[in-house]
């Protein structure tokens, strides 16, 4: 018969208390028992933030990401042991904002670093300039020029060492390339052609390369003819073959081409110092640029701004042309016909006076002399408590009984008004006892002249000069007649209680 006598732990050990590792790494713990000659077998194991470090059964311990845990090794007995794990994140990478550079003697530019991953540990990094006496650069990636030439600004991580460069070249402004065109908007699928001239101030050449920041973009072949292949933005450079490092870019924005353009109307009549404005609609609705320049034909006639307006200048006409921005050479034009203003020389209003209910709204009518004169009328009150005006169409709303005078005036000066009269009851619902007098008149408030009374139901009720009477149970309707307009007041009369 075999005994087995097992040696129970009561402590136990790692080999290491702390542990850096990098996102990634593994290291497995090594786990010593007390007594040494324990035969226990069981050990649990847990990490406090598996997020940063996991561990298995084995004590193998894996960095996942930034940060510290701790790792625990639990013997049965209870005794545990812990490892404080720090993990960290390496550096993989990094780039800038510019490959390469031009600038000029005493002018800077901020280079910017991306480091990756963006969760680095240790992001810091070194600057160097390849030539200071071209170029130098600050500890947080300022670049100046120094003197004409090329220097390679270097980028190096600390960690890692991992670097990039730019290329920086320094111009002292002779000779200069010129472009035919400095901004183009090229629809998608199409080219243009870029010219480019080379000038010390005596000698023009046409001797450059061309490069494209961006091929997938657009393409440029050495004869300056530039195509484009998707939406987005590229600079198409041309460097001066005399080694002097002079350049020009051209900054090319592929776009989906307008296909159409329309305008609101394909006529205008305007009078002279007169403005309306026309709006282009650009298909298909995708197209990137929906906006136009504008022109005239006889800025003498008739002008146009960046917003459509169309103004009139002088009697005559003009053509107003609506041409899209993307170079699709998309146009469409409106006839514009500009007139001479013909003053007024008076205004006459069709009625004297107007007597209205709040609420109600009435547009007075009138009459131009001359007939044909293009003056606008402009309307105004001098009570918009009782009535008030629009002040383009005349149309006037009752508000408050009282009186309201509202003036129409010409462009001319030229002024006619209209008493605006607003007259309502003071009750216009009454409820009555049988055979009781109502203790406060009916008036028509506003009124200028007398007021004739009536009832259409004399046995339910009598009226005299406002006083109200009852004599039998039912309904009546108060009728006052004043300033050629009626008004009613219900009448209720009930039992007496």
């Amino acid at each position: 018969c075999t005994i087995t006598v097992q040696r129970i732990a009561t402590g136990i050990k790692l080999d290491k208390n702390t542990l850096d590792l990098k996102v990634g790494e593994s290291y497995v713990l090594k786990p010593s028992l007390i007594p040494s000659d324990s035969n226990e077998t069981t050990i649990t194991w847990e990490s406090t933030d598996t997020k940063v470090a996991t561990v298995d059964a084995n004590g193998k311990v894996t960095a996942k990401s930034n940060g510290s845990a701790l790792i625990i090794a639990k013997i049965p007995s209870g005794t545990s042991v812990y490892c404080r794990v720090t993990v960290s994140q390496p550096v993989s990478g990094l780039i800038l904002n510019y490959k390469e550079k031009t600038i000029y003697i005493k002018t800077d530019f901020e280079l910017k670093v991306s480091v990756t991953p963006s969760t680095a540990s240790q992001p810091e990094v070194i600057w160097t300039s390849s030539n200071e006496a071209v170029a130098t650069v600050s500890s947080t990636g300022i670049v100046t020029g120094v003197s004409g030439g090329i220097a390679t600004i270097t980028c190096t991580t600390k960690d890692g060492g991992y670097s990039a460069t730019c290329i920086v070249k320094v111009r002292d402004g002779e000779p200069t390339v010129y472009l035919n065109y400095e901004n183009y908007n090229l629809g998608l699928g199409s080219s243009v052609t870029l010219i480019a001239t080379v000038s010390d101030g005596a000698e023009t050449s046409n001797d450059v390369y061309w490069v494209s920041s961006d091929s997938d973009i657009a393409t440029v072949n050495q004869k300056g003819k530039v195509t484009a292949k998707k939406l987005g933005r590229v600079t198409i450079t041309a460097y001066a073959q005399d080694g002097s490092a002079a350049e020009a870019s051209c900054e090319i924005r592929v776009v989906t081409p307008a296909s159409s353009v329309s305008v609101n109307n394909a006529s205008l009549n305007l009078l002279v110092g007169q403005v309306k404005q026309l709006k282009a609609t650009i298909k298909p609705s995708n197209a990137t640029i929906k906006t136009v320049d504008w022109s005239s034909s006889d800025t003498e006639v008739a002008t146009v701004d960046e917003d459509g307006n169309v103004y009139g200048v002088a009697e005559g006409t003009a053509v107003i042309t609506a041409t899209t921005q993307d170079n699709s050479g998309k146009k469409t034009i409106s006839y514009v016909t500009v007139n001479k203003r013909v003053p007024s020389t008076g205004i006459t209003l069709q009625d004297k006076q107007v007597v209205l209910i709040p609420g109600e709204e009435k547009i007075p009518g009138l009459v131009l002399v001359p007939a044909n004169s293009t003056d606008d009328i402009t309307w105004s009150t001098d009570n918009a408590a009782v009535a008030k005006v629009d002040k383009k169409t005349g149309k006037i709303t009752a508000r408050a009984t009282g009186v309201a005078y509202v003036t129409a005036m010409t462009e001319s000066g030229k002024k006619a008004t209209i008493e605006v009269l607003v007259i309502g009851l003071n009750y216009t619902e009454l409820t009555l006892e049988q055979y009781t007098t109502y203790p406060y008149k009916l008036e028509v408030e506003g009124a200028t002249t007398n007021v004739s009374w009536s009832i259409d139901n004399p046995q339910v009720a009598v009226i005299s000069n406002g006083t109200v009477s009852s004599r039998g149970v039912g309904t009546a309707t108060i009728t006052a007649k004043v300033n050629g307009r009626k008004l009613t007041c219900k009448l209720k009369v009930v039992k007496i209680k």
